[in-house]
């Protein structure tokens, strides 16, 4: 249990009359108290930040499972910036998250020969 002590102003108001009371907050009310005044200061510094905090609270999602999705996605998009990620999960727990780049392709699986007989899109 913390105590905490706080000041309370007599009955004419004049603060050389001050009786103190303590108030006696347990562990968790401490710790209540400070998550939400934490949670205040995010969402007004890093609005962004605090829906990311919020979401994990509110679903219980492991931040662990995020900070390597993350990762995946940095992967791919200081590479060649195509691919997918994957994420495996087998009985309710996640085994693997696997980012795979890909090279992006426009062309056509079957190729027309030309009149010469060269394909039509030859890259040589």
């Amino acid at each position: 249990m913390m105590k905490t002590q706080c000041d309370k102003k007599g009955k004419n108001g004049d603060s050389n009359n001050m009786a103190k009371k303590t108030i006696e907050l347990t562990y968790q009310e401490e710790t209540d108290n400070n998550e939400k005044i934490f949670k205040e200061l995010v969402k007004r510094v890093r609005p962004d930040l605090y829906v990311i905090l919020d979401l994990l609270d509110e679903t219980g999602i492991n931040v662990l499972i995020l900070l390597k999705y993350m990762r995946q996605l940095n992967n791919i998009a200081v590479g060649n910036g195509y691919g997918e990620i994957i994420t495996e999960i087998v009985d309710k727990n996640v085994t693997f998250i696997r980012g795979v780049e890909s090279d992006r392709l426009q062309i056509p699986v079957i190729e027309k020969k030309s009149v010469k007989g060269f394909y039509q899109n030859d890259p040589s």
